[in-house]
């Protein structure tokens, strides 16, 4: 917003005393700003120019995105897929690790795996090749 036009002159007063040292008070009881060095309504702003006026072009402060050189980003994005891909190899080999382990414990060989669901008091299978068993 560019600052406004200050006014010379023109506030109500009493006396000379109410317009600043280079004031004076009118019959009209307004102040006259009788020096070139004083400015406002009572005479009482120094009469100075703004060193830097308002430019209607100038942008808000915001934040923009730091620049970053395509090698980086190239570099960046195989990181987060080879650390997703890695990621999930990993949990599949948990999976696979935690499943021998439970069959272990079970009595089954390491070549077969048994898995059973019972539901309505019948045994159905949840994985192919499983060795149907009635354990109790």
């Amino acid at each position: 917003m560019p600052l406004r036009e200050v006014k010379k002159g023109g506030g109500g007063c009493n006396s000379d005393a109410d317009c600043g040292s280079e004031g004076k008070c009118s019959d009209k009881l307004l102040c006259d700003c009788t020096a070139t060095s004083f400015t406002g309504p009572n005479c009482l702003a120094n009469s100075y120019f703004y060193d830097n006026p308002y430019e209607e072009d100038e942008q808000e402060l915001g934040f923009e995105m730091p620049f970053l050189p395509r090698l980086l980003k190239t570099v960046l994005a195989y990181v987060a897929v080879i650390g997703f891909l890695g990621f999930v190899v990993v949990v599949k080999l948990r999976k696979r690790e935690m499943l021998r382990n439970k069959n272990q414990e079970n009595g089954c060989n390491s070549g077969e795996l048994e898995v059973v669901d019972v539901v309505d008091s019948q045994f159905t299978p949840i994985l192919s090749n499983v060795k149907l068993s009635r354990q109790r």
